[in-house]
């Protein structure tokens, strides 16, 4: 995959360049994309020469690429942490929906077909599915910070083009391909006016133009840096340091700092022959499970001195366990989910964890990339769809769901909302009429009197039952009393008080 847009004759810093750019610009995504491949035909793929705009691009991140792929390749908690939200991302199948006017409301369905969803379900030759470029998309950005698709022409688009010689060119999902780049490859040349003229991919003298048409950047926040994102591994950078640290301290012992278990002294020179056959003698006679606890005579004067011990363990323990948290905070991922369950940790525990993932981790995280696809990927074929990440399957989030119904059923039965106002929440065809459309209340709110004050006759109740403990009051002297003294603490604004 490559192909070059920036060429010597189209330096982004030149006039002609800036004029291309403004007529592109002014024309559609369609259109640009047929130029973006008539281009392509004319500099071959990967074998452009974007070195001309080296001095503009934007400065990257501080740390380098390679501590972060260090952090995730070596480091236990990075890994599990990583892999937890990427993979948790690919369990909600992104879709792709339409606005569609239902009644008096927006309502939506489903989209299936069209170019933006035909090149999200195939994105390239060497991913198949959506839920590999996910995966790719979040595990590039927990690590790096930075994330970024690249829509590109085919091999076979740009072979076609060739052929037209000039013709008509018609744009199809097959003839794109949907990247998901190596974020360390990727350098970005800033604009005054724009923030980003454009992007250079590749490593070494092979190197790819792209325009931002052609890009979707994935980056967290960075606050000193409107370009590049901050990865998590930046904020636990001294914790990942002493997680090291702390490992290769405990290693090295085990190598090189290993102790005997028992010593053999005595105050008498030895010789090595006479050592080496006490050494034997003595190992004869205790070592093996099966010689355990016997009683054995020591004689010329050797003394048995245990010296075992454990290498800090407190010490060493107590850090991994400081670093695991830190790590596992910073990336929102509980320890349960990356299979680590404490001491007290039980079944109820374990799935509020869960949910708390769900709901605290994953959630705004499917909301703030449901937002940056539509924008950036999306709309560009199809300015009146709309995609978001579904999360209906997550078996995490059933009893949040399970609370919401019953709200909207206390909200209908109380009179709030009408069946069909929750059914267009959810994304259901209203039922319609009386059934959809009419209030429904509880049948057991009833009215005792009507606009002048009086008791209500037909109720459908018996006003003359006596109640129980009333000193033979009925139902319609209770009501009576009731309104007296309602009537007493809140008075009518006409009268005295």
């Amino acid at each position: 995959m490559g192909f070059n847009i920036f060429t010597k004759k189209s330096d982004p810093r030149s006039s002609d360049y800036r004029e291309t750019r403004n007529i592109l610009n002014e024309i559609s995504f369609e259109n640009r994309l047929k130029s973006i491949i008539a281009e392509t035909t004319v500099t071959g793929r990967g074998e452009g020469n974007a070195t001309s705009i080296t001095s503009d691009f934007a400065t990257p991140p501080d740390v380098s690429f390679d501590d972060y792929a260090v952090a995730y390749e070596t480091m236990p908690w990075f890994y599990a942490a990583v892999n937890t939200v990427a993979y948790a991302a690919a369990r909600a199948p992104f879709r792709i929906y339409r606005k569609k006017r239902i009644l008096e409301s927006w309502g939506r369905e489903e989209v299936t077909t069209g170019l933006a969803y035909n090149l999200l379900q195939n994105p390239n030759p060497s991913m198949t599915s959506n839920k590999e470029l996910i995966v790719a998309t979040f595990s590039w950005q927990r690590i790096a910070g930075n994330a970024y698709w690249a829509i590109v022409p085919s091999d076979e688009a740009v072979k076609r083009a060739s052929a037209t010689a000039g013709g008509q060119l018609e744009v199809t999902a097959e003839d794109l391909e949907l990247w998901c780049l190596r974020p360390d490859w990727i350098k970005i040349v800033p604009d005054k006016h724009k923030l980003i003229k454009g992007y250079v991919y590749g490593v070494g003298k092979v190197e790819t133009g792209l325009t931002p048409d052609q890009m979707i950047h994935f980056k967290l926040f960075h606050p000193r840096d409107p370009y590049y994102g901050l990865s998590p591994i930046g904020p636990l950078a001294n914790t990942g340091e002493l997680d090291i640290m702390a490992t290769e301290t405990n290693k090295r012992w085990f190598k090189q700092g290993g102790r005997p278990d028992i010593i053999l002294s005595t105050d008498k020179m030895l010789a090595k022959q006479a050592k080496d056959e006490m050494i034997k003698r003595f190992k004869e006679r205790v070592e093996g499970y099966k010689k355990s606890h016997q009683v054995i005579v020591l004689d010329q004067g050797l003394q048995l001195k245990d010296s075992s011990f454990l290498p800090r363990d407190m010490e060493f323990e107590a850090l991994k366990r400081i670093s695991r948290g830190e790590v596992l905070s910073v990336y929102g991922v509980p320890p349960t989910l990356v299979g680590f369950y404490q001491e007290g940790v039980n079944r109820s525990v374990a799935d509020i964890q869960r949910t708390a993932f769900w709901e605290d981790t994953m959630m705004p995280m499917f909301v703030v990339q449901g937002e940056l696809i539509t924008d950036k990927y999306i709309n560009k074929f199809h300015k009146n769809l709309f995609g978001e990440f579904d999360t209906s399957g997550i078996p995490a989030l059933e009893e949040s769901r399970t609370k919401r119904s019953a709200r909207e059923i206390a909200e209908i039965n109380a009179g709030v909302r009408t069946r069909d106002e929750f059914r267009l929440d959810r994304n259901l065809s209203p039922f319609g009429g009386s059934r959809g459309e009419g209030w429904w209340g509880n049948s057991a709110f009833v009215p005792l009197i009507d606009e002048d004050g009086e008791v209500v006759n037909n109720l459908p109740v018996k006003l003359d039952v006596p109640v129980a403990g009333g000193n033979g009051s009925t139902v319609a002297d209770e009501v009576e009393r009731s309104i007296k003294v309602l009537a007493n603490l809140y008075p009518s604004e006409d009268e005295n008080v």
